[in-house]
């Protein structure tokens, strides 16, 4: 009897293991800008990195495209850990458009 509860045990520790491990697939937005250069159009944009997370027009004119992400350790997971572990990182992406073509490109981890 205490092996099959031994057993049980493992395979509740698997499970859990394994199902920390899923979940929404990361964004990493410095490889995106990558795929990015002037002069490229906003419908090449979004058919290499997907729609904006946010955007505005600012007034020179110009459109400015916003991507963001978040990158989290399984520490940042824990509630009572979390407070201590302090490994969330904020990546962004800024893609600036002049008319509808590409003009600036810039990766930053903004300062909390």
């Amino acid at each position: 009897m205490k092996q099959n509860t031994n057993h049980f045990l493992l395979i509740c520790v698997v499970f859990l293991l394994l199902s920390s491990c899923s979940g929404a697939p990361k964004r990493y937005l410095a490889a995106d800008a990558a795929l990015i250069s002037p002069g490229q159009g906003k419908e090449e944009v979004i058919q290499a990195i997907g729609p904006p997370d946010a955007s505005r027009i600012v007034p020179s004119g110009d459109e400015e495209w916003y991507y963001y992400s978040l990158h989290q350790s399984v520490l940042d997971r824990i509630p009572f850990i979390r407070s201590f572990a302090d490994t969330e990182r904020v990546e962004a992406l800024q893609v600036v458009f002049s008319g509808d073509t590409v003009k600036k490109i810039r990766y930053y981890v903004p300062v909390p």
